[in-house]
């Protein structure tokens, strides 16, 4: 039975705040923080990422011929990922509808998945019913003029209708389980619509293989100093979204500073400079020296007139409104000079003069609760106020220091991973860089400890027969007195470690002999290497011929074979010559070298157990 598109319920707002407002919208929340507000409109204004949207590469021809397959984002927070949504969305003439994973679930992505249906099905539908998407997508519909001829084919049939696009964006999709992602593949994969999926987290692990197979993965990097300096810049001087109108006065320090100091985090960056614009008491500008006062061309000078309206350079919605404005006093010598009576003017005396209300000290309520708070802040920084920022006042905004890092994700294991690699590089210095860099974000400790035993034996081994003992130390030490003094031994280990001797022969001997193990069949255990423990078994020949090592010179039975006869004489021990393992190795003789020494047969001293084990 065909669908009745007039009985279903309007469309619902979408689960994520502002998702229906595209990158190109005029409409600014002035309450909203300053990264919220500083979203670039379009890819031109977009910072960083070049390597995916600069001039020529992929995706941005993709946007710019309206051919956008699904993709998923995967970058760092803050690094643009949200962004670049909103801008694919105002760029596209397709409804935008935003998820967030966090608190969206399978009824809704059902609902999203029927509206999109719809507006495919009835599309005369979908223009009498605007969807929760952006507010300029039927505006641009129209507009073909504004749109490359590619793109405008691309949104039509084959008989020249419109087919509307619907682009899902779920932020934060590595939150969704294999079954809520399950819910959504069957519709990327006939086009019903266009997922865009933003995660910090890697999409191999966090993302369901046919999801992954239908989308293409884009890589988000941190942005660089530079570039968050870039968006720093920019805000400290635009007075309609930014924080132009605060008159505000950075140190290059401490700007580099802010820039250097929240990992390549946009956001973070952005957030701490207004905490901190707002935080800082306006000051009045500097003086001119006397020089500059007395200076020919300042003497000269035309003078300025002093603007009327104190209001700063700031939206209308943004613009304190007052039901009662207060009208400014005359100008003496200006506006009495240009401004007639209004009792000389012809037939004033038949007019009633217009009564203007008595001016209100300070806003009223309601205009009150339509000021923002940059909006009173910014009228208390007029007037030759100027708020200066300094290193000291950054890192106070601050706080402490974010790092990128998640105890459960890729910053984990990277990070662990430059670890060791340092430790087996013999790089002290790199080893102790991120070990602090661990211990500063979180870490376990233990964790941390659990990698070094490990490489004592992996790649330091019998060049250092110590350090596994040291490592292990390092753990009952760390498990006893706890963090924060727990770094010392840590630190202590690390560097032991990375200033020792390094062989992997243990692993190396391991492998060849797993080899054997899982190519050749499991042969038998010789009879002479077998234990006679009842008289049966000693008939059978169990333990019959086997030379008990003790009773020759050295400890070395010269003529005893311990390996099953199919494997005699296969090596797997190669010792290497570092440290102390060319001393132990020279200890070592083999089965099948002739013997220098002759057996001197021993007794065997007495013992519960069976020695011949």
């Amino acid at each position: 039975m065909p669908r009745t598109p007039s009985k279903r319920t309007p469309p619902q707002p979408s689960l994520l705040p502002d998702s229906n407002l595209g990158a190109s919208s005029d409409a600014i929340d002035p309450t909203a923080p300053l990264a919220a507000r500083m979203r670039p409109h379009s890819l031109d204004d977009y910072v960083g990422q070049e390597h995916i949207v600069g001039p020529g590469k992929l995706l941005r021809r993709l946007i710019e011929a309206g051919q956008l397959p699904s993709i998923i984002l995967w970058g760092p927070p803050g690094s643009g990922k949200t962004t670049l949504a909103r801008i694919i969305a105002a760029q596209s003439n397709a409804t935008f509808v935003a998820l967030s994973a966090v608190s969206a679930g399978v009824a809704d992505l059902r609902r999203v998945v029927a509206e999109a249906q719809d507006r495919r099905l009835h599309p005369s539908f979908a223009a009498k019913t605007p969807p929760s998407a952006h507010p300029e997508a039927l505006e641009r519909s129209a507009d073909s003029d504004l749109r490359s001829p590619l793109a405008a084919t691309a949104e039509r049939g084959l008989g020249g209708e419109v087919v509307p696009r619907t682009i899902l964006f779920i932020d934060e999709i590595h939150r969704f389980n294999k079954a809520q992602q399950d819910a959504v593949l069957p519709y990327v994969e006939d086009g019903t619509v266009t997922l865009i999926g933003a995660t910090t987290e890697n999409p191999s692990f966090e993302v369901i293989g046919p999801l992954l197979s239908r989308s293409r993965v884009f890589t988000l990097r941190a942005l660089d100093e530079a570039q968050l300096a870039q968006l720093l810049r920019r805000a400290v001087t635009d007075p309609i979204r930014g924080l132009g109108a605060l008159n505000i006065d950075i140190d290059d320090d401490a700007l580099e500073a802010l820039a250097a100091s929240t990992g390549g985090d946009a956001r973070i960056a952005l957030n701490a400079l207004e905490s901190a614009a707002l935080s800082v008491t306006p000051s009045p500008r500097q003086e001119p020296s006397l020089e500059a006062r007395t200076s020919p061309s300042k003497d000269h000078a035309e003078p300025v007139e002093a603007p009327s309206d104190r209001t700063p350079n700031l939206p209308t919605h943004v613009r304190p409104q007052s039901p009662n404005p207060v009208r400014p006093e005359p100008v003496e010598g200006r506006d009495q000079a240009h401004t007639p009576d209004s009792s000389s003017l012809p037939g004033s005396e038949d007019q009633t003069p217009t009564k203007h209300p008595e001016p209100v000290e300070g806003p009223s309520p309601s205009a009150s609760d339509l000021r923002s708070p940059l909006a009173a802040t910014a009228e208390r920084g007029l007037g030759g106020e100027v708020r200066h920022l300094t290193r000291p006042i950054i890192e106070e905004a601050l706080q402490h220091r974010t790092y990128l890092y998640d105890r459960q994700g890729d910053a984990h294991y990277d990070t662990i991973s430059a670890f060791i690699k340092s430790l087996r590089g013999s790089d002290p210095d790199a080893a102790l860089y991120w070990l602090a860099r661990m211990i500063e974000a979180g870490e376990d400790p233990l964790f941390i400890v659990r990698r070094m035993v490990i490489l004592a034996s992996e790649d330091i081994g019998l060049a250092d027969p110590h350090a596994l003992g040291i490592a292990t130390a390092c753990q009952q030490a760390v498990h006893f007195i706890g963090m924060p003094e727990g770094f010392y031994p840590l630190a202590e280990t690390a560097l032991y470690l990375a200033l020792a001797p390094k062989s992997n022969s243990v692993g190396s001997a391991y492998t060849r002999a797993l080899a054997d193990v899982e190519l050749t069949r499991n042969d038998p255990v010789p009879l002479h290497l077998r234990n006679a423990v009842t008289g049966l078994m000693k008939g059978l020949g169990y333990g019959r011929g086997y030379q008990y090592a003790h009773n020759y010179e050295g400890g070395i039975a010269p003529d005893q074979t311990y390996l099953p006869d199919r494997l005699r004489g296969h090596r797997y021990y190669e010792p290497r010559s570092l440290g102390a393992e060319p001393d132990l190795a020279n200890r070592h003789q083999p089965a099948d070298a002739p013997s220098t020494n002759p057996p001197t047969p021993r007794r065997q001293p007495p013992h519960p157990h069976d020695h011949s084990v």
